[in-house]
């Protein structure tokens, strides 16, 4: 009973937050000079600041604008996907026609401006965008951007840029598996426009569009700027293929796959397609 007594006597209550329970012995010194206590004493100091600028976050909130993207074939809107084609007259008053199956490209590097001054722009890899022909979801881009900024433009890239090209396939819209790579060549394919049409003299009457490449004599990317109104929640933004193709391309060029110095023209004509919608 005595030994028990004495040991009692001896046991030393310890709580989680004593600095000496917590540190090594070899520490103690360094906390008993008061560097520890003063470090302590400003932590509720830096946590009002981190909270204070969450609260300036939130004051300042965020809007979310629509980008729709609206493939069509002049007045026509362009659907494909499972066995499904947009067949349309070549030009109106002829009997020329054509059956699109596949449509779609790159969008990227959206930006807001106020006249030539840049406001607000997307970054990283969620600042690239396939819109598909053939799957609606893809054709509706969420633009998370300040609350009350003012622009009257807006800016996006047609393709993907030299620096993306040359990293190699990613993942999400730049995976290799959404069919708009090139293993043989290590680059993306910016616009596909695949279809048929009775003027081509190729197999089964087929036109294939494959614009892309980003090495010196062939770079692709186009760079769009498009006036907007900044009070509107949804930009409209109208991707006219019939201000790509015509009677001519199908006749005689049915088929351009390869970058190069043909491929970086289709690639300025196709920048003529997109347009403010209503």
């Amino acid at each position: 009973m005595a030994n028990q007594a004495s040991d009692n006597q001896n046991l030393q209550i310890v709580y989680l937050t004593d600095p000496a329970f917590i540190l090594p012995n070899h520490l103690k010194a360094w906390l008993n000079d008061g560097i520890y206590k003063r470090a302590i004493a400003l932590i509720p100091i830096y946590l009002g600041l981190v909270l204070l600028s969450s609260l300036n976050a939130k004051a300042q909130g965020l809007e979310t604008v629509s980008l729709q993207i609206m493939p069509v074939f002049g007045n026509t809107i362009i659907k494909t996907g499972d066995e499904t084609i947009t067949k349309v007259r070549l030009e109106s008053g002829t009997k020329d026609s054509l059956a699109i199956s596949n449509f779609r490209f790159y969008i990227s590097g959206t930006r807001l401006m106020l006249n030539n001054e840049t406001i607000w722009a997307e970054a990283g890899i969620g600042s690239y965008h396939l819109a598909d022909a053939s799957k609606p979801a893809s054709l509706q881009i969420p633009l998370n951007i300040p609350k009350g900024i003012a622009y009257n433009r807006i800016a996006f890239n047609l393709g993907i840029d030299s620096l993306t090209n040359a990293g190699g396939a990613k993942g999400g819209s730049l995976d290799a598996a959404n069919g708009m790579y090139w293993a043989w060549h290590s680059g993306y394919i910016n616009m596909i426009l695949e279809g048929s049409s009775p003027l081509c003299k190729t197999r089964k009457h087929g036109f294939q569009y494959h614009l892309g490449g980003f090495r010196q004599g062939e770079y692709c990317m186009q760079k769009i700027v498009l006036p907007v109104n900044n009070k509107a929640a949804t930009i409209q933004i109208k991707a006219d293929a019939s201000v790509f193709i015509n009677r001519e391309m199908l006749v005689n060029e049915a088929n351009s796959m390869t970058p190069g110095k043909r491929v970086t023209e289709l690639s300025k004509k196709a920048a003529g397609m997109f347009s403010v919608g209503n």
